[in-house]
């Protein structure tokens, strides 16, 4: 069975932080859409935050849709997995982390546009205390929206075990979206 090459949401389990890439972008602006992205997160405005992103412009509407609904329902599972993000702090040098994101589009468009601004913050979370939060930018079409929102842990055998139990799940949703919608 193959999957659709839709990417309903993006999975990376890394051992380093993620590298900021060449991109030019208004720091008050790539702040200013980080923080509004955590406001969402922690309002629980899950499709509001998925509206920020950017989506490729060949997309038919069902196609967005699905896309749309696909990140939405990745960032909820991220928060209900590892909590509530009860307060987060602006972060220059990271200690290194496993993290896991969401992201609109598929893994060939983006190797079109590799670069991104990020902003990383530390966060704690309800469930699993501190953690991560990064939000990657592109400006694609002239103004700046996300690329990926990433939910990160220290690295410790604990953690990776909990990142990994996140992307189980995320392809799961993957799977029944993909069942849903017919695309296998």
């Amino acid at each position: 069975m193959k999957l659709k090459t839709l990417s309903l949401a993006g999975l990376l389990l890394c051992f380093s932080c993620m590298p900021a890439l060449a991109v030019k972008i208004n720091p008050g602006q790539l702040k200013a859409l980080a923080i509004t992205c955590v406001n969402l997160l922690q309002d629980g405005d899950f499709k509001g935050a998925a509206m920020m992103y950017h989506y490729p412009s060949g997309y038919s509407a069902q196609e967005l849709e699905a896309d749309l609904r696909g990140v939405e329902q990745s960032l909820q599972m991220f928060v209900a997995e590892f909590g509530q993000i009860k307060k987060v702090t602006p972060l220059e040098n990271p200690e290194l982390y496993v993290h896991i994101f969401a992201t609109g589009g598929t893994h060939t468009y983006w190797q079109q546009y590799p670069d991104a601004a990020k902003v990383e913050m530390m966060a704690e979370f309800e469930n699993y205390g501190d953690g991560y939060l990064v939000v990657q930018v592109v400006d694609i079409v002239g103004l700046p929206e996300v690329k990926a929102i990433a939910f990160g842990l220290p690295v410790s055998g604990k953690s990776v075990e909990r990142i990994k139990q996140a992307g189980d799940m995320m392809m799961q949703l993957m799977k029944q979206q993909s069942a849903q919608t017919g695309a296998m």
